[in-house]
C-alpha cells in the first residue's frame, strides 16, 4: 500500500500478499507475501510497479526477507531459500 505522508490517504494499494513483510533494498521494496510469492516492486506514487516476481514453496511466510551481499534470505514454516539478486549486464 502506498499513503500520502501528510494526511495517511491511501494512494494505491495491491491485494495478494497477505500478512508477509517488506524491506527496502536500493530505493526499491523487496516483498516476501504470506505463499513464498517474491516480489520487487518500485515504490511510486503513480501505482503499483512489479518488477521482478519469483514464487517459492516456503511453506506460511510472516516474516521479512533479507538481503545482503547480493543475496536474498528468505524462510517459511517449511524451509528457507538463499537467491542470487546480483544485476546481470546486457551483451553489447
Amino acid at each position: 500500500m502506498c499513503l500520502e505522508l501528510a494526511t495517511g490517504k491511501p494512494v494505491w494499494s495491491q491485494e495478494g500478499f497477505g500478512p508477509g513483510g517488506v524491506i527496502l533494498v536500493d530505493n526499491l521494496l523487496l516483498v516476501l507475501g504470506d505463499r513464498g510469492q517474491l516480489v520487487l516492486v518500485d515504490p511510486t506514487p503513480n501505482g503499483y510497479k512489479e518488477l521482478a516476481r519469483t514464487q517459492q514453496e516456503l511453506g506460511k511466510c510472516w516474516n521479512h526477507p533479507v538481503f545482503s551481499g547480493g543475496r536474498i534470505y528468505a524462510r517459511g514454516t517449511q524451509q528457507g531459500v538463499c537467491l542470487e539478486a546480483a544485476p546481470t549486464t546486457a551483451a553489447h
